[in-house]
């Protein structure tokens, strides 16, 4: 385990998806821009040599984590910096990499830095994680999001990549009232232990992550306002779009098109009533074959609205999702974790990417519950549940994810690593440069209207940097 820090006034923030495509000599980047203001978008563009410059470890090391202490004092940030290599300690011993994972980790305040205050359920953010980069991956029949943490352990891809600077970005709040577990005193009833708030959100980085949300609702719901909820993965944008299509998706007029949605290798464990959430994701790809050109966001709603087999499909995954016990990850036909889904309405970052409180909070599963618990320290829930915090149907998944397991560790999980290729883009997509002049549907018998006041209008007007991701909310997160 290797750690670095440095004060910095502001934190570097990058997210990026990578599309390695057969034969290219650049991969391709996805900026993702995530609000409840605005579309999802996952635009794609040529990505630069390196995304963040490293700072060098010994080649022994396997968890690598550079850390940047934000407006806190010498004495806070040394103590953060101390908790983090004891977090990337217990990951390691019970991870087996085979490649060394880098860690960009800000120690800050998530209002004054980040905007991100207080919540609208009024709880406050105590850590947050996601994937860096992450590689669309061809597994089967299916296109699947690799975070690059993840993939870099595979034995037998297809070719060499030359991997990303950062495999995932961590930060975590300043403003919350913490216990350090090097302090030499029992955690107080207001404290909440920072050594498990690190663990929990490195396994988020890790690929302890659903594409599942409710972002097309979202974005759908404001030009048919009693549209019933539903929840897909995320929406694909394919490498070489248009930018006159790319800039209409962002508005009321012009085209817009649709191509699929994609999932990540956690999801393909989520079963919804017995059934695997990556076949709702397959039945969900042949709405408009795939590959479909709305004429207008109106007609593109209208169409979702008409076509009741996809939208019913979308809407039992949300109802699913949002009573206790509808959501269960199910590895070899066996029932190993009841994910969160008592939560509702649904919550991005709470639900599904965790598993059920109730059920786990006083067993050795109980790192991965959605909200932080206060006067309670991991010390505390190590002296219960021996194998530490990792329990042991939790390391079964990263195992079945891809992940090696050390052997000292007290568990029989298998590590299941399938083929894998690189996706290449189909040369019809619409709205590409390969099919710039699609047919375009026209669906304007409907409920589906445009808002007195438009998403175009209220949205902030910015023009993203070029290549690189201008704002990140998608995160995975703990609150309490």
């Amino acid at each position: 385990m290797y750690l670095s820090w440095r004060r910095q006034t502001w934190p570097t923030l990058l997210l990026l998806l990578v599309f390695a495509i057969g034969g290219r000599s650049s991969p391709l980047c996805v900026e993702h821009h995530h609000s409840h203001a605005a579309p999802i978008r996952h635009a794609i563009r040529t990505c630069p040599e390196r995304s963040v410059e490293r700072r060098a470890a010994p080649a022994s090391e396997m968890l690598v984590i550079d850390f940047a202490c934000i407006g806190s004092s010498d004495a806070d940030c040394n103590k953060v910096a101390s908790l983090l290599a004891k977090a990337g300690g217990y990951i390691t011993s019970v991870l087996a990499f085979k490649t060394p994972v880098h860690v960009n980790a800000s120690y800050l305040s998530f209002c004054k830095d980040l905007g991100q205050c207080t919540k609208r359920d009024g709880t406050i953010g105590t850590g947050q994680a996601y994937p860096a980069v992450s590689y669309l991956m061809q597994e089967g029949e299916a296109t699947r999001m690799y975070p690059q943490a993840l993939l870099k352990q595979y034995k037998n891809l297809p070719s060499d990549v030359d991997w990303y600077s950062y495999d995932m970005n961590a930060q975590f709040n300043s403003e919350i009232k913490w216990y350090f577990e090097d302090d030499s005193k029992p955690i107080a009833k207001d404290e909440t232990d920072l050594l498990n708030t690190i663990i929990h959100e490195l396994i988020h980085g890790l690929g302890f992550v659903s594409a599942w949300s409710d972002d097309t609702y979202e974005r759908f719901s404001r030009y048919d306002p009693r549209a019933k909820k539903f929840l897909t993965p995320m929406p694909l944008n394919p490498p070489n779009e248009l930018p006159e299509v790319s800039e209409s998706m962002e508005s009321d007029s012009g085209v817009q098109p649709f191509w699929g949605f994609v999932e990540f290798p956690f999801d393909k464990y989520l079963h919804v009533n017995n059934v695997p959430l990556t076949d709702v994701t397959a039945a969900l790809n042949k709405w408009g074959d795939g590959n479909v050109m709305f004429a207008t966001i109106v007609d593109m709603v209208n169409a979702w609205d008409d076509d009741q087999v996809f939208r019913k499909r979308a809407e039992d995954v949300y109802r699913a999702a949002t009573q206790r016990g509808g959501i269960t990850l199910v590895i070899d036909n066996e029932a190993v974790l009841m994910m969160e889904s008592s939560l509702d309405p649904f919550q991005d970052g709470s639900s599904l990417a965790h598993v059920d409180r109730t059920a786990y909070v006083n067993t050795d599963e109980f790192l991965m519950i959605y909200n932080a618990q206060r006067g309670v320290s991991l010390s505390d829930m190590m002296h219960v549940y021996k194998l530490g915090p990792l329990g042991p149907s939790l390391v079964q998944v990263m195992a079945s994810m891809g992940y090696d397991i050390q052997p000292s560790y007290n568990a029989t999980a298998i590590t299941i690593q399938p083929n894998l290729t690189f996706w290449e883009p189909p040369m019809d997509l619409v709205g590409t440069a390969s099919n710039p002049t699609p047919v375009v549907s026209v669906n304007a018998d409907g409920p589906a209207h445009i808002p007195t006041e438009s998403p175009s209008s209220s949205a902030p007007s910015h023009k993203p940097l070029p290549f690189l991701l201008s704002a990140i909310t998608l995160f995975l997160c703990c609150s309490y």
